[in-house]
């Protein structure tokens, strides 16, 4: 089922059925004004657009809301939402035998999901881990009730569920096959059902600017597909074999944020998700401050559920946005002053000459169509002294979308309204530098390099708002700090798709008056 193609569904009065609501939204959490979107507690009032008839097959299926200790249980049946790495430890009752061991997460109602933990051998377990997966609908049979601690001791490396109980499936006495009935269908529509309220989350731009109070917490977060890394390979401290893949979200508040996957079934999942196309509600992951990359991340942790193209009000509109946006845009990266976080200064070592970067082989066999380097050359454009219109524009609060000057309205059709249709909207619009400039080696001059944003304000030396207050004079000192200065300039080359022999987008990422020693030496080589 294409989840875009619910989209026209979804405006059609709703049949709801709400995500979970029983789990309060503010635990675990640091109250910050304004950081999660959505109220206290419940789901969205958006809720689920879907109808689900979820009664198993007829034949004795037992449906986790009705579960209980004294219940034998013959059959349940449910689709796959989460899946753990496989453990092993000594046995407690032979120390000379291994146990085996793997939990996934096992969802049969928009409202009831519940941890299942499988026992046995190396062999029975290393099966099941290849054979099952996210998305699959599975039956199991004769598994065994257990309580769950009431500290959350049970759920500390498992992922949070509303259910009192766990399920252990254990070799010897339970089974677990494929399900592939007639309703397996209303079982696979439960993977667009998110793990937690629908508005419980935080924007990428709360998470960034709370940074110190965040830090190290679990929340959850909505984002769209930006880009998707290449899988790393590494090893463990103890020596065992890892693979990372960093995956870069954005939202209606900021361009760019890092998503970081170190279990193998998500970053396998990862694989297969299309930049703009794919949305996803993160429940329960872990963000930190990350001091190489000088910036707030999130990891996908043992409790972390990841549902893609979430059916909500909050997950439609947010794909409503992504789809006007042009993500190759030098204007959308830089919306609201952001930074690139997918580029990291300390990672950029290569050297160019400017001809080397008009070259239009330079893209060729690049990821994504971009290459970043450093250059020395001369500012020998710098017109930063002339009106403040001349280098300040103005972008939608709302789309991101720049606005033409002295417009007074957003031109972006798809500009989703903070009004219902038909009420007066005034211009609610952010200022941003829009410099151009020209830099000058000794292979020539590349006019039009785009200066924004964070980069501006550091080059410049004051944010928008206080250089708009400065007289002429104090502009054209800012001017000559870098005018005809040799710098030392961090560029971000990127060209659209198919479009590789055109000039390409040249955006400066950092700019410095270059140490003259430096400069000769990168001029020797």
């Amino acid at each position: 089922m294409s989840w875009a193609s619910n989209f026209e569904d979804f405006k059609r009065p709703a049949t709801t059925l709400n995500a979970v609501g029983g789990r309060p939204s503010g635990r675990g959490r640091i109250p910050i004004g304004g950081g999660r979107r959505g109220g206290a507690g419940g789901p969205s009032a958006g809720g689920i657009g879907v109808q689900l008839q979820l009664q198993g097959d007829g034949r004795d299926v037992q449906m986790i809301a009705e579960l209980s200790p004294a219940m034998s249980v013959s059959k349940i049946i449910g689709v796959i939402i989460a899946k753990g790495q496989p453990r092993h430890f000594m046995s407690k009752k032979d120390s000379s035998s291994e146990r085996y061991v793997f939990t996934f997460t096992l969802r049969d109602s928009p409202t009831d999901f519940i941890n299942v933990t499988c026992w046995g051998s190396e062999q029975h377990i290393t099966e099941l881990v290849s054979q099952y997966h996210i998305g699959q609908v599975v039956q199991l049979d004769h598994v065994d009730i257990q309580t769950k601690a009431n500290d959350g001791s049970d759920e500390k490396f498992k992922p949070w569920t509303p259910s009192a109980y766990q399920l252990s499936l254990n070799e010897t006495r339970g089974s677990m096959i494929p399900y592939t009935s007639w309703n397996v269908n209303d079982y696979l529509r439960l993977l667009q059902v998110p793990a937690k309220a629908s508005n419980d989350f935080y924007t990428i731009s709360d998470i960034v600017t709370n940074g110190p109070a965040l830090n190290g917490e679990i929340i959850s977060i909505l984002g769209v597909v930006r880009q998707v890394g290449q899988v790393k390979q590494m090893n463990g401290k103890s020596g065992q074999h890892l693979q990372k893949c960093d995956v870069t979200l954005f939202d209606d508040t900021s361009s760019a944020f890092t998503l970081v996957l170190w279990d193998d079934e998500l970053i396998s999942l990862a694989q297969s998700w299309i930049p703009k196309e794919n949305i996803i509600f993160a429940a329960d992951v872990r963000v930190s401050y990350n001091d190489w990359k000088k910036t707030m991340l999130a990891t996908a942790i043992a409790k972390t559920i990841l549902t893609i193209n979430p059916d909500t009000a909050e997950a439609h509109n947010l794909y409503h946005y992504s789809q006007s946006v042009d993500l190759n845009s030098d204007d959308f990266d830089m919306a609201a002053g952001d930074k690139d976080p997918t580029v990291s200064l300390a990672e950029i070592t290569t050297v160019y000459r400017l001809e080397q970067l008009k070259d239009p082989h330079l893209m060729q066999n690049t990821q994504n169509n971009t290459v970043c380097g450093i250059v020395y050359a001369f500012v020998s454009m710098f017109d930063i002294d002339n009106s403040p219109s001349s280098v300040i524009s103005i972008r939608c609060s709302r789309c991101h979308c720049r606005i033409a000057k002295n417009s007074e309205c957003c031109s972006n059709q798809n500009c989703p309204p903070s009004l219902p249709s038909g009420s007066f909207q005034p211009l609610d619009f952010i200022k941003f530098y829009d410099i151009r400039v020209a830099l000058t080696d000794e292979t020539g001059t590349l006019s039009g390099c785009f200066l924004a944003g964070e980069a501006a304000e550091n080059m410049i030396g004051c944010s928008v708002e206080e250089f708009v207050s400065l007289n002429d004079a104090k502009r054209t000192e800012l001017k000559w700090n870098f005018l005809l200065e040799r710098c030392k300039v961090y560029v971000k080359v990127s060209s659209l798709q198919g479009q590789e022999k055109r000039l390409p987008s040249i955006r400066i990422l950092h700019c410095e008056v270059a140490n003259i020693k430096e400069a000769v030496d990168s001029f020797m080589h």
